[in-house]
């Protein structure tokens, strides 16, 4: 792999691990525009064929970032349900202190 080409590759595992990094911060709203640079640069990068050779030195990398990918949407997931049931209990505190406020 040519010197521009590694270079922009490392760009793009770089944007994974910092995607890693603020999902531990709970940056979520970094986290987005993150994803949303590292997509822009990955369709840069295969927008050039990739060569037999890159394919070998890149193979493992994609896998890691796939694997990435995926514990961060597992995590999103369980935030979202995290958050669905602060939202709920909010809900039913709301209920009972109307039910609560409607007694004789």
């Amino acid at each position: 792999m040519d010197h521009s080409r590694q270079q922009q590759w490392q760009a793009i595992l770089d944007k994974t691990q910092q995607m890693r990094v603020m999902a531990d911060e709970e940056k979520w709203p970094e986290l987005a525009e993150t994803e949303a640079e590292r997509q822009k640069m990955i369709l840069s990068f295969f927008a050039t064929q990739v060569t037999e050779e890159e394919a070998g030195e890149i193979a493992e990398d994609i896998r890691e970032i796939m694997r990435s990918d995926n514990s961060l949407a597992e995590m999103a997931v369980k935030l979202k349900l995290e958050a669905v049931e602060k939202l709920t209990g909010i809900s039913n505190v709301k209920k009972a202190v109307k039910a609560y406020d409607n007694c004789p």
